[in-house]
This record gives C-alpha cells, structure tokens and sequence, in this order.
C-alpha cells in the first residue's frame, strides 16, 4: 500500500456549509442503504443532523477534550458553569449543548446535541 501524506487546513466559510450539507446526505444515505426506505424524502429541506458522538479515545473535541480525560480535565477545559444530572454533564452554547458521560471519573461518552 502507498502512503501519501495529507494536510488538513480549516475550512472556508462556504466549504464549511457544503460540507455539512454532505454529511447529512451520506448520513440519509448509509441509512436508507442500511434500513431500507420507509419514505421519499430523503432531500427534505430543513432536516438536520440531531446529534454527534464521539466515540473514538483518539478523537478529542475542538477545546481537547478526549474520552479517557477526568472529571478535573472537563471542568479545566469547560468549567463548572453546567448542569449535572447523574453522571450526565450538559454544558450549553446557544443551541448547541455538549453532553458529556463521565463514570468513575472518567470521561466514557461525549455528545454533540442539537438543543431544539
């Protein structure tokens, strides 16, 4: 196998919206390959992608946050402005919230959630 070395740069504003208009059709379309259609609008206006996991350790959020990380490590990188329910830490942004699953001190679960 031939290696080739990739470098990532940021996306432009406009790329950022492709893109994202991308993901959400692979997303519909893995789906309907997987499950079957149970309807025709896959090409509805308006839909969105509800929520994000992240469930790879070497996966870390933009602030870097990796799962693995402490309960110390989240509050350092996030603070404590949050609401804690159980083991569920839910720290809002506008209508974004970051659902973070932290169990015996230990961050096991991060989730990007459409607040709607």
């Amino acid at each position: 196998m031939k290696h080739t070395k990739a470098t990532l740069v940021p996306l432009t504003a406009d790329a950022r919206e492709q893109f994202i208009l991308d993901n959400q059709w692979s997303f519909k379309y893995g789906a309907l390959e997987e499950f079957g259609e149970r309807d025709d609008h896959i090409d509805g206006d308006g839909e969105i992608i509800y929520s994000v996991y992240i469930k790879d350790a070497n996966t870390p959020t933009d602030e870097g946050l990796y799962i693995g990380d402490t309960l110390e490590q989240v509050s350092s990188i996030y603070g404590t402005d949050r609401t804690e329910n159980g083991n569920e830490l839910v720290y809002t942004a506008g209508k974004t919230l970051l659902v973070i699953i932290v169990e015996n001190d230990t961050v096991t679960s991060i989730e990007f959630r459409a607040d709607i």
